[in-house]
């Protein structure tokens, strides 16, 4: 199976922590992630310390499109890098067909591999560009703002790519093209622009292959294939230890060979009531030792 990360230095530990949760439930599987980074050794670094073993299943191309001015990212809370993942068919291999593209913010509950063999059969036998689950939310405002053809809308943070129809019907100056269209009209960045491009030639995956850990109450369903921790509300920010599926992807950070929690202290309100509600019950799925400790650790660094 062939998994595609975009990012920057500000997601290296979560990318580490995605991939190695789809490594846990791919067992016994042939294995392939290839990621665009702008900066590679600063990722290169983490992986030989905590996930050296996993090295040689790894390969990463470092992101020369300097020159290109982004639309939308001088006053928001994404990078340049959300843009990474539109220019793929500049850096993969020409005899990969078909990748599973994987947001650094999203956690594998499961094995994926039958999930991913069958949609690629039935993507690649309609020809179609990618596979994506439907974004429910302000999907006619989505169309509309963007002029598209197509009523339909999806969550980009999940999508399996037919390399071999990508690359024939979709071009890199079209892709550039097109965020310079769409400057003025962009509000999701990237997820904007790959819409207009696949403009409904996409096979509609169900939910559980990108679900958002922000439309679940309690524990996500065995079903789940990835968590999607989509949004702003992120479960290493130290104001979202109170969710109960921070705890999933604080485990599976532990899991991937770090000793403390990954906490990311913001804001001096969050920081008083990350304190306020360590004292009391709210966040009794922790050990609170630890968390303390890991508190302190990153806000130090």
């Amino acid at each position: 199976m062939n998994f595609l990360y975009c990012f920057d230095n500000n997601f290296n530990l979560q990318a580490l922590n995605s991939i190695n949760s789809i490594i846990k439930y791919s067992n016994n599987v042939n294995l392939n992630f290839y990621i665009i980074h702008d900066s590679p050794k600063t990722f290169l670094k983490i992986l030989d310390r905590y996930l050296p073993d996993y090295k040689n299943l790894i390969t990463i191309y470092k992101f020369d499109f300097d020159s290109i001015k982004f639309p939308r990212i001088n006053k928001a809370h994404v990078t340049k890098a959300t843009y990474f993942r539109l220019f793929f068919q500049k850096y993969l291999p020409k005899n990969i067909e078909f990748i599973t593209y994987v947001d650094s913010d999203i956690i594998c509950l499961s094995n994926p591999e039958k999930r991913i063999q069958e949609l690629i059969e039935t993507i690649d036998s309609s020809n179609l560009l990618i596979g994506a689950v439907n974004e429910d939310s302000l999907v006619d405002q989505n169309v509309n703002r963007l002029d598209m053809k197509s009523d339909r809308y999806f969550n980009a943070g999940v999508m399996i790519i037919n390399l071999k129809q990508w690359s024939k019907k979709i071009e890199i100056n079209e892709i550039i093209l097109s965020m310079e269209k769409l400057r003025d009209k962009i509000k999701w960045w990237d997820q904007d622009v790959l819409n207009v491009l696949v403009d409904g030639n996409y096979l509609e995956l169900k939910k559980d292959f990108n679900m958002k850990a922000s439309e679940i109450k309690g524990m996500p369903d065995e079903s789940v294939v990835f968590l999607h921790y989509a949004g702003k509300g992120k479960p290493w920010d130290n104001s979202f230890f109170e969710d109960p599926n921070t705890n999933i992807y604080q485990n599976a950070f532990l899991r991937t060979g770090f000793s403390e929690y990954h906490i990311d202290p913001k804001g001096f309100i969050e920081n008083i009531l990350f304190f306020k509600h360590l004292f009391s019950n709210k966040y009794k799925q922790f050990n609170k030792k630890k968390l303390f400790s890991s508190y302190i650790k990153n806000k130090l660094i």
